[in-house]
């Protein structure tokens, strides 16, 4: 008979027991779940990388796109104010 000063205790052979309230191998169920989360947050790191990757794509883009309109209109070989000058002045039919 257990009581709660002699609990674990053999009377016949005077040793000691472990009692372990959890128990030490649950049918996998821990092991499993462990798997599991562990897939669910490759799953999201891919995920988070899918989302950055498609962003640093736009974002370049946009950059190119922006870029490339403003060197045009930097590097215009012919200026607004020289086109208008040579259409309608002397350089334009060879008279200088």
């Amino acid at each position: 008979m257990d009581t709660a000063d002699n609990r674990g205790l053999d009377d016949k052979t005077n040793t000691i027991g472990l009692q372990v309230p959890n128990p030490i191998f649950s049918g996998g169920s821990n092991c499993y779940s462990m798997r599991q989360a562990g897939n669910r947050l490759e799953r999201a790191c891919y995920e988070l990388d899918r989302i950055a990757n498609t962003i640093i794509t736009m974002l370049e883009q946009y950059h190119r796109m922006h870029s490339t309109s403003t060197s045009t209109e930097q590097y215009d070989p012919a200026p607004e104010h020289i086109r208008r000058r040579s259409a309608g002045g002397s350089h334009a039919q060879g008279r200088g």
